[in-house]
Protein backbone atom coordinates (compact mmCIF):
# COMPACT_ATOMS: atom_id res chain seq x y z
CA UNK A 1 0.00 0.00 0.00
CA UNK A 2 1.54 3.46 -1.13
CA UNK A 3 -1.44 5.75 -0.57
CA UNK A 4 -0.24 8.16 2.08
CA UNK A 5 -3.77 9.02 3.46
CA UNK A 6 -4.41 5.30 4.16
CA UNK A 7 -1.00 4.58 5.79
CA UNK A 8 -1.52 7.96 7.89
CA UNK A 9 -5.01 6.48 9.02
CA UNK A 10 -3.81 2.94 9.64
CA UNK A 11 -1.05 4.02 12.21
CA UNK A 12 -3.81 5.20 14.61
CA UNK A 13 -5.84 2.29 14.40
CA UNK A 14 -5.28 -0.81 17.57
CA UNK A 15 -6.33 -3.72 18.43
CA UNK A 16 -6.82 -5.37 21.49
CA UNK A 17 -8.15 -8.72 22.94
CA UNK A 18 -11.75 -8.71 23.98
CA UNK A 19 -12.15 -10.07 27.20
CA UNK A 20 -15.93 -10.91 26.34
CA UNK A 21 -16.11 -12.52 23.04
CA UNK A 22 -17.65 -15.53 22.76
CA UNK A 23 -15.59 -17.18 20.38
CA UNK A 24 -15.54 -19.83 18.90
CA UNK A 25 -19.38 -19.95 18.70
CA UNK A 26 -19.63 -16.14 18.07
CA UNK A 27 -16.85 -14.22 15.88
CA UNK A 28 -17.64 -10.38 18.31
CA UNK A 29 -16.03 -7.07 17.60
CA UNK A 30 -16.11 -3.51 18.29
CA UNK A 31 -15.05 -0.69 16.72
CA UNK A 32 -14.76 2.45 19.05
CA UNK A 33 -13.64 5.53 17.72
CA UNK A 34 -11.59 8.37 18.88
CA UNK A 35 -12.35 11.82 17.22
CA UNK A 36 -10.20 14.90 17.43
CA UNK A 37 -13.16 16.54 19.59
CA UNK A 38 -12.68 13.70 22.08
CA UNK A 39 -16.42 12.58 21.47
CA UNK A 40 -16.16 8.52 21.42
CA UNK A 41 -18.41 6.77 18.73
CA UNK A 42 -18.39 2.55 19.21
CA UNK A 43 -20.20 -0.29 17.47
CA UNK A 44 -20.65 -3.34 18.75
CA UNK A 45 -21.77 -6.49 16.92
CA UNK A 46 -21.91 -9.40 19.63
CA UNK A 47 -23.64 -12.03 17.50
CA UNK A 48 -21.89 -12.06 13.88
CA UNK A 49 -24.12 -12.76 10.79
CA UNK A 50 -23.96 -16.37 9.60
CA UNK A 51 -23.76 -17.45 13.31
CA UNK A 52 -26.01 -20.32 13.79
CA UNK A 53 -27.66 -17.34 16.07
CA UNK A 54 -27.61 -15.12 13.41
CA UNK A 55 -28.15 -17.06 10.07
CA UNK A 56 -27.78 -15.49 6.72
CA UNK A 57 -30.88 -16.05 3.79
CA UNK A 58 -30.07 -17.66 0.68
CA UNK A 59 -30.27 -14.97 -1.31
CA UNK A 60 -27.76 -13.13 1.10
CA UNK A 61 -25.28 -16.04 0.65
CA UNK A 62 -25.40 -15.57 -3.05
CA UNK A 63 -24.81 -12.12 -3.06
CA UNK A 64 -22.24 -12.42 -0.58
CA UNK A 65 -20.52 -15.20 -2.76
CA UNK A 66 -21.07 -12.97 -5.98
CA UNK A 67 -19.89 -9.77 -4.29
CA UNK A 68 -16.72 -11.99 -3.43
CA UNK A 69 -15.93 -13.88 -7.04
CA UNK A 70 -16.87 -10.71 -8.92
CA UNK A 71 -13.11 -9.93 -7.62
CA UNK A 72 -11.30 -12.19 -9.74
CA UNK A 73 -14.13 -12.97 -12.02
CA UNK A 74 -15.98 -11.61 -14.01
CA UNK A 75 -19.71 -11.39 -13.19
CA UNK A 76 -20.74 -13.71 -16.35
CA UNK A 77 -18.06 -16.33 -14.66
CA UNK A 78 -19.23 -15.63 -10.97
CA UNK A 79 -23.12 -16.77 -12.12
CA UNK A 80 -22.27 -19.72 -13.58
CA UNK A 81 -20.21 -21.22 -11.17
CA UNK A 82 -22.97 -20.16 -8.43
CA UNK A 83 -25.20 -22.25 -10.54
CA UNK A 84 -23.19 -25.03 -10.94
CA UNK A 85 -22.60 -25.04 -7.57
CA UNK A 86 -26.50 -24.45 -6.78
CA UNK A 87 -27.26 -27.08 -9.24
CA UNK A 88 -25.29 -30.15 -7.45
CA UNK A 89 -27.92 -31.60 -6.17
CA UNK A 90 -29.32 -32.51 -9.38
CA UNK A 91 -25.86 -32.96 -11.23
CA UNK A 92 -24.51 -35.86 -12.57
CA UNK A 93 -20.74 -33.88 -12.59
CA UNK A 94 -20.03 -30.73 -12.95
CA UNK A 95 -16.64 -29.21 -14.41
CA UNK A 96 -15.85 -26.44 -13.15
CA UNK A 97 -12.76 -26.07 -15.18
CA UNK A 98 -15.01 -26.06 -18.32
CA UNK A 99 -16.92 -23.31 -16.89
CA UNK A 100 -14.18 -21.24 -16.48
CA UNK A 101 -12.58 -21.45 -19.38
CA UNK A 102 -15.79 -21.10 -21.54
CA UNK A 103 -15.48 -17.06 -23.44
CA UNK A 104 -17.27 -13.80 -21.56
Amino acid sequence: MADQEVLALAAHVHHKIDAASTFPRHYTGEVIVTLETGEILHHREAVNRGSADRPLSNAEIVAKYLDNACRTLTRDRAERVCAAVLGLDGAEAVDLANILSQPV
